[in-house]
């Protein structure tokens, strides 16, 4: 009887690590697809209350630029500082 061949254990672990890289790449998208993800919710969240804030309550609206750099600000800092921008856009008003 002919024996069909193992693979030889240097290209089994091969497999295995090659396995392992591609488990950890998709891992790391799906990290990067929940941050975008988050991201967005905060900026609709902002954009929710910046609309609450500003037309609910008669405030009028900042600047566009002013505009822009706080949603840069709350889109690369979420959380606290996303925070604090979003009261700085409530508190702005000319």
């Amino acid at each position: 009887m002919t024996e069909t061949p193992r693979p030889s254990t240097r290209s089994r672990d091969e497999n295995e690590m090659n396995l392992l890289n591609d488990i950890s790449f998709v891992r790391d998208l799906m990290s990067i697809g929940a941050s975008i993800a988050v991201e967005l919710l905060v900026l609709v969240g902002f954009d929710f209350v910046e609309l609450l804030a500003f037309e609910r309550f008669g405030f009028d609206k900042p600047p566009a630029t002013v505009r822009v750099a706080v949603g840069m600000f709350v889109a690369l800092f979420p959380g606290v500082n996303g925070k604090l921008a979003v009261l700085f856009l409530a508190a702005y008003h000319e």
